[in-house]
């Protein structure tokens, strides 16, 4: 699998388009990421992603592939669903 990056937009060997913007927001809200939201995939989005795929027990290379995007997806709705409140 190869990830290529380019204007914020990676691309996955499925041609799925990630948007890399939004991946560094959903791992700043899962508490990975610290620094500011770039649409690079920086150093430091690496470091985050790294961090993610080792919690989760996925393949530590730093790209974004299949796996680790459905693993980030799963821990976002999960987040989500602590965050509803509860209706009495």
């Amino acid at each position: 699998m190869f990830v290529l990056s380019f204007a914020g937009v990676s691309t996955v060997a499925s041609k799925e388009k990630i948007n890399i913007s939004k991946i560094q927001e959903d791992l700043k809200t899962l508490g990975y990421y610290q620094g500011d939201i770039t649409g690079k995939m920086d150093d430091a989005t690496v470091k985050a992603v790294k961090a993610f795929q080792q919690d989760n027990k996925l393949k530590v290379d730093g790209k974004i592939g299949k796996q680790t995007l459905k693993a980030l997806r799963s821990a976002m709705k999960n987040k989500a669903k602590e965050q509803k409140p509860i209706a009495k």
